[in-house]
């Protein structure tokens, strides 16, 4: 993100309930802080200018990236057949 490389592959994680036993080799916790949220609605492959717009709030606040942006899909292709139905959320972890 910090790189401004909106193509590089994502990783795919789910929510468990609690008491599912998960591999500790997949687990992943994503801990507590503060994070810039956009909600995004359209097909991923266009996502750059929210994504510029997140990076541009970011630097025009003084915040500074902390960690690996969360890309959350709310309702994807799996869902609905219409690419314009998608949303999208993405949370960039940042230091105060």
């Amino acid at each position: 993100m910090i790189r401004k490389r909106f193509d590089a592959p994502a990783i795919v994680f789910s929510i468990a309930k609690k008491g599912v036993k998960i591999s500790q080799n997949s687990l992943v916790t994503i801990s507590e802080g503060r994070f810039v949220y956009c909600r995004y609605h359209g097909d991923v492959w266009n996502r750059s200018a929210y994504l510029n717009k997140m990076l541009r709030f970011i630097d025009v606040n003084g915040f500074v990236i902390s960690g690996f942006t969360l890309q959350i899909s709310q309702v994807d292709l799996s869902i609905t057949s219409d690419p314009n139905e998608e949303m999208w959320e993405f949370q960039i972890p940042i230091f105060v």
